[in-house]
């Protein structure tokens, strides 16, 4: 809403983008656990303890739950633009 629709959807973060939002507005009218749902949960569950690890100054735990964290969003971002590139 905020930002313009592209104008070209070749870059793969234009992809991720529109992926994203087939993916949501697809679980939205029926929630499903595919991989992607899987993947947005374990993002979840690893941010939780990584925020914990921080706040009390423990490095090594914080890097390595926010190491998994954005492992997990970028394979969700990798699994919604290969979606998205399937439909098209």
């Amino acid at each position: 809403v905020v930002f313009p629709k592209p104008k070209k959807v070749n870059s793969w973060f234009s992809k991720v983008v529109l992926g994203e939002k087939v993916w949501l507005s697809k679980f939205k009218s029926e929630p499903q656990l595919d991989l992607a749902a899987i993947l947005n949960i374990l993002t979840a569950v690893f941010f939780i303890p990584s925020l914990y690890f921080a706040y009390i100054n423990e490095f090594w735990p914080t890097l390595y739950c926010a190491t998994l964290m954005f492992v997990f969003k970028l394979w969700f971002t990798d699994r919604v633009a290969l979606q998205y590139a399937e439909e098209k």
